[in-house]
């Protein structure tokens, strides 16, 4: 049985300012759209972590069309808005030999994604997402993307 695995670091802080990942995989079972654990909800405007992808992975498409679904990484949801009303999360893209990573939201229900940077296999890469009054800020490898964030919140 093939399954996704995505291992996620939460950065922990000691009081010496000297940084342990802790990191927890999480699997989605082949056929299956969400990962075997989940997140704790949280009240904050930004979420950052660290995310490492394996083999699994790499989608392999029928004939010579590339994959065209992105698929959630993490992210978060405005207030209790539902997801597909106000919502950021990173997204990702197997292309060929590496993964295309996505800024993506959605705005007083409309989406939003435009691709942030790429990751390799078994990589270890920072993502962040801040909440401003008027954008989410997307951060990859030193890059930014700002989308609209709903103007009602």
């Amino acid at each position: 049985m093939k399954a996704l695995i995505l291992t996620i670091a939460d950065l922990v802080l000691f009081s010496s300012c000297k940084e342990l990942a802790i990191y927890e995989s999480y699997m989605i079972e082949e056929g299956a759209s969400l990962a075997s654990s989940k997140l704790e909800w949280i009240d904050e405007n930004e979420l950052s972590f660290d995310a490492i992808f394996d083999s699994t992975a790499i989608v392999q498409s029928e004939g010579h069309n590339p994959q065209i679904k992105l698929n959630k990484l993490l992210g978060v949801v405005d207030f209790d808005a539902h997801p597909s009303i106000n919502s950021a999360s990173f997204e990702w893209q197997w292309n060929s030999d590496h993964l295309d990573i996505y800024a993506f939201n959605y705005s007083e229900g409309e989406q939003f994604a435009e691709m942030i940077g790429t990751a390799q296999m078994d990589e270890s890469n920072h993502y962040q997402i801040t909440l401003t009054a008027e954008s989410c800020i997307f951060t990859f490898k030193n890059n930014k993307i700002f989308l609209l964030r709903n103007k009602d919140v």
